[in-house]
């Protein structure tokens, strides 16, 4: 007879307060799962259409090393680019063109702003914005925008 009272007594909770919760049903299931879904959607959307996803991004990915790779480079040049102020274009609109026959110690970056699938300016057109001096052992950049030929030092990050 104990045994039986040990397997009822396990079943169900004894004590003050330690009833068992109804179950929930399909429809609280869904809400409370909404209530998580939409609003970290959204906030998804929101830091998508600010830009923070790619300078995100940037922070994570662009390292010591990143220096001397020219696509990670590349995409840290347009985010800083149009981060101060230097082209007012979109960055799909900006074309960053290495030379592969620089030395490491003063690569030219030059970035030509292109005029087609919806960027403004002449259909068919590109023009040429400016040139950035990298120099990928030092960790240094310096652009000539505004004056040709002259550079002068621009912050990295």
């Amino acid at each position: 007879m104990t045994a039986q009272k040990q397997e009822g007594a396990e079943a169900q909770p004894s004590g003050p307060g330690l009833s068992r919760r109804p179950r929930r049903t399909l429809r609280q299931h869904i809400l409370r799962r909404l209530l998580v879904i939409i609003p970290v959607a959204l906030m998804a959307l929101l830091a998508a259409k600010m830009g923070w996803l790619p300078k995100a991004a940037d922070k994570v990915q662009f390292n010591d090393l990143a220096w001397f790779d020219n696509t990670k480079l590349t995409e840290h040049l347009r985010l800083l680019v149009k981060d101060q102020g230097l082209l007012d274009v979109p960055r799909r609109c900006v074309v960053p063109i290495i030379n592969g026959a620089d030395p490491a110690h003063a690569t030219h970056v030059q970035f030509l702003v292109r005029a087609t699938d919806g960027c403004p300016g002449i259909d068919g057109k590109t023009a040429t914005a400016f040139t950035i001096l990298v120099n990928k052992a030092d960790r240094t950049l310096q652009n000539d925008a505004g004056s040709p030929g002259h550079y002068h030092p621009m912050p990295a990050q």
